[in-house]
């Protein structure tokens, strides 16, 4: 989940400035304009980091493999290759393909029957897995086989297992209609309580169905996944109750970003009601194949266009969507952030919006009253005295280093810093909420800067 999704502080017990997880960065080749290809790109799946596909894209298969010159210090966790937020929870999938999770254990989230855990630990039942993401209080996995994993709360079906039921369960496999195991899953994201996922050239949706956000009438929700209408779609990002696919446009080879689901806060572009039909959002897209394009929120969404701007719709409350728009209503007309500049890759979370910009710094805006900003500040709001205000002006993450992915959860963000070798695995600085350890660095109070993940 890319969302709030469900969605002044000290450094705490790690006790380093950010620069120290990286004692030499004497080679680093990741934070500048010159990493295409490598560490400013899309993190590479599990398979990828254990050297599944040989070279990669453009590498030569012949030549000697990237040794790090950077050293992390070992009491971090340091091998994440991807992210996944929930909304007081965090998740990475670390290269031996596993998945390790810290913060809020409702419904047991974290896979184990225990309390909130403020540092990584590793989920059991889970092996081979290349993909993450995370709902609200649930999150599912995708294996190397091409099966979706799912645990935690299955209240509306989320779980796409077995019947809706209040509780929490371990890691179990996603069926099918037919009660046999999903196949095919290549894909998957997760809403606040609806999962979404591409399986052999569609679109399948399972949990809640409350404001259409399954593709399909009615009100139902379903605990077996239901086929959508798409055409061959290439990219998911499910935000709260609605989501979004880049899929076939008016020719095969022409492709547009849909959305269906809510449109409470015009996240669907319009000025419509909630469908289960696909919107196009109007909004010129990079070239599939540079991701990510496309990011939601919970009640906002964003796309990268071909020049590698970000535009953004839906919820405004506290200026997330930038300085072109006052802060207030809904807008169901994409506006460009031009504040963040030229991005390689953005986090919508809950009322804020953060993006990795093309120099590799990490800038936000929006709301800043739990520190989501990062920016070493806090807006303090007396009890009675209204909303906190609203940051239309993007300002950098505070001592955060060229990072080379990034996720927002409700209140808290997280990334993973770049390598001195492009597409390696590296340690994860987090900032904003952690009421419950959602931060990962041993403590359970609020940052107003990135601290360091612990190792599990």
């Amino acid at each position: 989940m890319r969302l709030r999704l469900v969605t002044g502080l000290a450094l705490g017990v790690v006790g380093l400035t950010s620069c120290s997880l990286l004692t030499d960065l004497s080679g680093f080749s990741g934070g500048v304009d010159d990493c295409e290809g490598g560490a400013c790109s899309d993190a590479p799946s599990a398979l990828d980091a254990r050297g599944a596909d040989g070279a990669g894209e453009g590498g030569d298969a012949d030549a000697a493999p990237c040794v790090p010159t950077d050293v992390i210090d070992p009491s971090l966790l340091s091998d994440a290759v991807a992210l996944a937020l929930g909304g007081g929870f965090s998740c990475a999938l670390r290269t031996n393909a596993t998945v390790a999770c810290w913060g809020d254990n409702g419904d047991d989230v974290l896979g184990v029957q225990s309390g909130d855990r403020p540092t990584a630990g590793t989920v059991p039942g889970l092996s081979r897995i290349v993909a993450i993401t995370a709902g609200l209080t649930f999150a599912c996995a995708l294996d190397a086989d091409g099966h979706a994993w799912c645990w935690g709360d299955n209240t509306v079906g989320q779980l796409g297992s077995f019947p809706p039921n209040a509780g929490s369960h371990p890691p179990s496999m996603v069926k099918g209609p037919g009660g046999q195991p999903l196949a095919n899953v290549t894909a998957i994201d997760a809403g606040e309580n609806h999962v979404c996922a591409i399986v052999s050239g569609a679109v399948w949706c399972w949990g809640a169905n409350d404001m259409l956000q399954l593709g399909r009438t009615g009100s139902a929700s379903a605990p077996a996944p239901v086929a959508s209408a798409l055409a061959n779609p290439v990219e998911l990002a499910v935000g709260g109750s609605y989501a979004c696919a880049i899929a076939d446009g008016p020719t095969p080879i022409a492709k547009a970003l849909y959305c269906w689901g809510s449109n409470g806060d015009n996240q669907l572009a319009n000025t419509g009601g909630n469908t289960a039909t696909p919107q196009k959002i109007p909004v010129s897209l990079a070239a599939v194949g540079t991701l990510p394009v496309a990011a939601t929120g919970h009640g906002h969404a964003c796309a990268r266009d071909e020049k590698d701007a970000l535009w953004c719709w839906g919820e405004n409350d506290f200026g997330q969507l930038g300085p072109n728009i006052a802060p207030g209503p809904a807008s169901p007309v994409p506006q460009s952030i031009d504040a963040l500049g030229l991005v390689r890759m953005a986090a919508p979370g809950d009322d804020y919006t953060c993006a990795v910009a093309r120099d590799g710094t990490t800038r936000c805006l929006g709301v800043n009253a739990i520190a989501q900003l990062g920016n070493d500040t806090i807006d303090i709001v007396p009890p009675d005295s209204g909303p906190p205000p609203a940051h239309t002006a993007a300002t950098v993450v505070s001592g955060l280093p060229p990072v080379s992915r990034i996720a927002a959860g409700a209140e808290h963000t997280c990334a993973i810093l770049a390598r001195s070798c492009p597409d390696v695995a590296g340690p994860v600085m987090c900032w904003g909420q952690n009421a419950a350890g959602e931060l990962g660095n041993g403590t359970m109070k609020p940052s107003r800067v990135p601290v360091a993940v612990l190792a599990p």
